[in-house]
């Protein structure tokens, strides 16, 4: 069995979920229902399954890529697709920003609005991946409020940056050049608001 694309997850653990046993007739497994077992593994984004005659199978498996945590009573992960698909737990090993979506787990499914929020906090956290002076890897915790909409904190000093609702590409470029402006004085920002059209409110450290 030729395993591809796998990093999270074991191949013993993809060899238990195929159910193959040696001395199985390669033309006799059920790929389909192999299929429907290895999906089931949280990590397993997408799967292709191919015979390689006369004793070979090959998978093709992508795995999700996490993009935050998300805390809904409890803690979990969410790709960047926006999908919540497991438990977090000290095995994931994981250093990502916290989406606190402010519901249940079961109370997103009736609320339209923080989901939408949630799937914008994704998307906020993608542009901003791999930016030079405020990147993802700056932001601690991605607040979601239905009022208010996005509010960002810092990791370093706990900063607050209010992004609000939409136009998070024109907002996040807008920061970037506010944030180099300020220079070596950005230590000392207590507080960034983003929704005042073009203009940008920055709140200082007292002293």
């Amino acid at each position: 069995v030729d395993i591809q694309g796998v990093k999270r997850i074991s191949r013993d653990e993809i060899l238990e979920l195929t159910g193959i046993r040696i001395g199985d007739n390669i033309l006799g497994v059920d790929i389909d229902d192999m299929a429907v077992n290895i999906r089931k593994h949280p990590w397993v984004d997408t799967l292709r399954i191919k015979r390689k005659m006369p004793d070979k199978l090959v998978l093709e498996i992508k795995e999700r890529v996490p993009a935050a945590f998300i805390n809904m009573d409890e803690l979990y992960l969410i790709d960047e697709s926006g999908v919540v698909f497991k438990k977090a737990s000290l095995e994931d090993d994981l250093d990502l920003p916290v989406i606190n979506a402010g519901v249940s787990k079961d109370g997103l499914e009736d609320n339209e609005k923080v989901s939408s929020l949630i799937m914008d906090a994704v998307l906020l956290i993608k542009l901003l991946d791999g930016r030079e002076i405020f990147g993802a890897d700056d932001i601690s915790e991605i607040k979601v409020d239905p009022v208010y909409g996005l509010t960002l904190y810092t990791v370093d000093s706990g900063a607050r940056i209010e992004m609000g609702f939409d136009n998070f590409q024109k907002k996040v470029e807008r920061l970037d050049r506010v944030l180099k402006e300020l220079n070596d004085t950005i230590k000392y920002v207590k507080a960034v608001d983003m929704n005042y059209g073009k203009r940008v409110v920055v709140k200082m450290v007292n002293g």
